[in-house]
């Protein structure tokens, strides 16, 4: 039916999410192409991030998250951005998420359980 393939066809934004996601701790400081960012949760196929640098779609980025044992770093590409309005005490701040394209999962799936707070939804949710 027209539904059924209508429902099939998705855009890189409706995707469901295939990779458990963690919620970060705020302490964790993250790179950005070079810029210190906050990361708000991971996942094995994507983040999403915090940057005091304008984010768009589509642009590639490289994400680098701090190890005891050295940097690990990941490609990937914006799949979506926004501003966040300034507040009283802080700056405006682009949240985005961003899905890799280059990360190694090992790693990253010990990353997010020595940083994560708590396990969040795997299912029906938007992907980074």
């Amino acid at each position: 039916t027209d539904a059924a393939i209508a429902a099939t066809e998705l855009t890189p934004y409706a995707l469901t999410r295939q990779a458990r996601r963690v919620k970060i701790s705020a302490t964790v400081e993250i790179l950005v192409d070079g810029v210190a960012s906050a990361l708000v949760d991971l996942s094995t196929l994507g983040a999403q991030i915090v940057s005091p640098t304008t984010l768009r779609p589509n642009r590639p980025v490289r994400v680098v998250l701090p190890r005891d044992d050295g940097p690990l770093a990941c490609k990937g590409r914006i799949v979506w951005a926004r501003l966040e309005p300034p507040r009283a005490d802080k700056p405006a701040l682009y949240r985005a998420g961003v899905h890799f394209a280059e990360m190694d999962a090992m790693a990253l799936e010990a990353f997010a359980t020595q940083h994560g707070l708590l396990q969040m939804s795997a299912a029906t949710t938007v992907t980074h």
